[in-house]
């Protein structure tokens, strides 16, 4: 496993993934978990957003925006500088989904600077 980590070059960040799924199992005697005598190791890394799809994400995002708030979508920003600190976007652990939850919620509180 280090091998292929190496082989890689650095594997950190929010573009890596590691998985271990059982293939084989005994169970045991005293009745407790199966013990798993057999996995498959899964590493990935990679897997970043393209442009087109950090574009769609932020177009998306400012779509949203002006939908929920029609003709008026600075009273929408105006409310999110008050209640920043407040404000939690969800996503899983997978860096692409990551970088799309980002892109989107750049745009849709018109934010600046880099992602």
């Amino acid at each position: 496993m280090k091998a292929v980590l190496e082989k890689g070059g650095k594997f950190e960040g929010i573009n890596r993934k590691v998985q271990i799924k059982p293939t084989k199992c005994i169970q045991r005697d005293d009745g407790g978990d199966p013990e798993v005598t057999e996995a498959l190791v899964v590493l990935k890394w990679g897997g970043s957003l393209t442009d087109v799809g950090l574009t769609q994400a932020g177009a998306l995002g400012e779509r949203y925006r002006n939908e929920l708030f029609p003709g008026d979508s600075t009273t929408f920003l105006r409310l999110h500088n008050s209640y920043r600190h407040d404000l939690k976007i969800y996503s899983s652990d997978e860096g692409r989904v990551q970088t799309t939850a980002a892109a989107f919620t750049k745009k849709f509180l018109a934010l600046e600077g880099e992602l």
